[in-house]
């Protein structure tokens, strides 16, 4: 099958700056795939290649098949684009931008634009220039919902909206997706990320360091264990992030199982309480991310 996206050693050069480089990525038809990194890893780079808006230094890019390009009008036509950042003429009205793109873009269907802004609570007549930044970033998403693309590339979806438009925007963007769109997007806001995306690539510094499903990146990773008592893993081997307050500690664990428990067993004498569990996306983002891994990994913190 071809994957709806495709990047092989992609690499962008900006003069002396290396801002991708020898990127691989595949995002198979139907995924609800998440692209996450901080600011100036390259993910913006990445979508704007992707959309035909910046040339790359070499490599692959492909959509559908078909490699990428600014004249590649018809591809565009398949993809419904939420930029991290909206910017309309200060002076049109919602519904005059509205109309106009209706004009260039046959499938999208006035009735429709009219609905997704009554769903988003989404004023037709206030100009651009009085509305806020999550109301004009309500204009991107209505317009990018109602084109029913078959690939929906999402920058920061959900900057600037409030917990309730959030929330009706996944479940807007989980309708898509369980028509057969694919999903690919980008966001800070990593519970959103792990809640709703089913698989994920960290990129850092230009390069992708981590990708595959959701859940076995998770599974993969250290153990998150809180224990209530005067238990001090001190002689543990596996463990990192270890901090310890009076009556409790807690510290992330990746090794055996028979090995912890065990060691559990020993000083059960010690232990008021325990729980284990797997850590969020965030900490195996921080994971992944820290620029001196093993001095994280070795992080002690007492009190």
């Amino acid at each position: 099958m071809i994957p709806v996206i495709n990047i092989q050693e992609l690499s962008k050069v900006y003069g002396q700056k290396q801002a991708l480089t020898e990127l691989n990525l595949q995002v198979q038809s139907g995924d609800f795939f998440a692209f996450i990194g901080p600011n100036g890893a390259g993910k913006s780079t990445t979508i704007r290649i992707l959309l035909g808006l910046l040339n790359k230094t070499s490599g692959l890019a492909q959509l559908f098949g078909e490699d990428v390009g600014p004249q590649k009008s018809q591809l565009l036509q398949r993809i419904a684009y939420i930029p991290a950042e909206v910017n309309y003429y200060s002076k049109f009205k919602v519904n005059e931008i509205f109309k106009f793109a209706a004009s260039i873009r046959s499938q999208l269907s006035p009735e429709l634009l009219n609905n997704l802004a009554q769903d988003f609570d989404l004023d037709l007549n206030k100009r651009v220039k009085d509305l806020s930044l999550g109301n004009r970033k309500k204009i991107a998403i209505v317009l990018a919902l109602a084109q029913q693309a078959d690939l929906y590339i999402l920058d920061e979806p959900t900057s600037g909206l409030d917990p309730l438009m959030q929330q009706i925007f996944w479940q807007k963007i989980q309708e898509q997706h369980r028509q057969g769109a694919t999903i690919f997007v980008s966001s800070h806001i990593l519970s959103e990320v792990q809640k709703y995306c089913q698989q994920v690539a960290i990129i850092r510094q230009g390069r992708i360091i981590a990708q595959g499903p959701m859940q076995d990146l998770l599974i993969n990773q250290s153990k998150q264990l809180m224990i209530k008592g005067s238990f001090d893993p001190q002689d543990l081997l596996g463990v990192s992030h270890l901090k310890i307050e009076p009556g409790m500690c807690s510290f992330l664990y990746q090794g055996s199982m028979t090995d912890l428990l065990a060691y559990l067993h020993q000083h059960q004498d010690q232990i008021i309480d325990l729980t284990i569990q797997q850590p969020d996306l965030e900490r195996l983002f921080i994971h992944y991310y820290s620029e001196k891994a093993g001095e994280a990994n070795g992080l002690v913190e007492r009190s």
